[in-house]
């Protein structure tokens, strides 16, 4: 099942691959199709992972969208790697 331009409350995870779990804040930075940047706001998910439920606005416009986990622990902070996902417009609009 893909992103849909309308879709809200589909839970997007990103694993970050360790143990997040004393993180004080986690969040995934977007940069969408057209150049426009967010910042989804995360909460730890199975230790390892950032999940965030899609809200309305969160896919805004079709297209390629980029993805960066970003994690803040007691000992420093550190950005995950960048990934790429694709978000479809629905058939009916």
């Amino acid at each position: 099942m893909g992103s849909h331009k309308k879709d809200t409350g589909t839970a997007f995870v990103a694993n970050v691959g360790t143990d997040i779990t004393d993180a004080t804040l986690v969040e995934i930075d977007i940069i969408k199709q057209d150049g426009t940047e967010a910042t989804w706001d995360g909460t730890v998910y199975n230790v390892t992972k950032i999940k965030h439920v899609i809200v309305t606005g969160d896919y805004s416009v079709k297209g390629t969208y980029k993805a960066s986990a970003q994690v803040t622990t007691p000992d420093g902070f550190w950005s995950g790697d960048e990934i790429e996902f694709y978000v479809s417009r629905k058939l009916i609009d």
